[in-house]
This record gives structure tokens, C-alpha cells and sequence, in this order.
């Protein structure tokens, strides 16, 4: 009788941990993470089924490492994720900061008023 095997990310930590990795290796835009660049490699790069993936990321939710947006389409590291990085051991290094984004608001308010030619301001 043959079997089958154990599934990767049958485990909801296990899961959420990989979630995590991916979240932290991808580029942030203003502090959020798109949540197809983290769907993405774990559906079909990783293997992992949807319901897999969801009860990671409600996982990582739980744990306070993301908080993800009432639109569905990113997440933003909590503080918590970002200071530990990991919810098990905080293995992995921190790309990711949500006050990276203050002193190019500050340039962008001393400039004239444009920020990659949108005018913030008429008249």
C-alpha cells in the first residue's frame, strides 16, 4: 500500500513562515506588499494549495506579523513583524520599514509642489 506524502504547508506555521519570507523579499511600495507578488510564488512556485496558502496568511495575521487590507489587495508589515521579523525565531534579516518613506515626503513638500509631474497643488 502506498501512502501519500505530507503536504509542505499542511501546517498553518509553516505556512505563515514562508508567507513571511516572501513578504520580506519583496519590495515594498509605501510600506505594502501587493498581495499577488506573495500568492503568487507560493501557489505555483512553492506547490502550496489555496487553502494552504489562506490559512497561512490568516496564520501570520493572527500571529500580528501582517495586517492585511480590507481591499484584498496588500498587506503591510506590523511592527511586530517587523521587529522580529519571523513569529518563531526572527531567522530571517528586516528589508522592510515603515518610516523609510517619511524623508521622501519631506523633499517631495519642500520641492514646488509636483511629485513626478502630478501637481498637488493649482493655482
Amino acid at each position: 500500500m502506498k501512502y501519500a506524502e505530507a503536504r509542505p504547508y499542511a501546517d498553518p506555521e509553516k505556512a505563515a513562515r514562508r508567507i513571511m519570507e516572501i513578504a520580506n523579499g519583496i519590495e515594498a511600495v509605501q510600506g505594502m506588499v501587493h498581495i499577488e507578488k506573495i500568492n503568487y510564488p507560493m501557489l505555483f512556485k512553492d506547490g502550496a494549495t489555496p487553502a494552504e496558502y489562506w490559512a497561512g496568511l490568516q496564520h501570520a495575521i493572527a500571529k500580528g506579523g501582517l495586517k492585511y487590507h480590507e481591499s484584498g489587495t496588500f498587506v503591510t508589515f506590523t511592527k511586530k513583524g517587523l521587529l522580529k521579523g519571523d513569529m518563531a525565531n526572527g531567522s530571517f534579516p528586516i528589508r522592510h520599514s515603515l518610516f523609510a518613506i517619511r524623508p521622501l515626503q519631506s523633499i517631495f513638500r519642500a520641492s514646488s509642489g509636483s511629485m513626478i509631474g502630478m501637481p498637488w497643488r493649482i493655482g
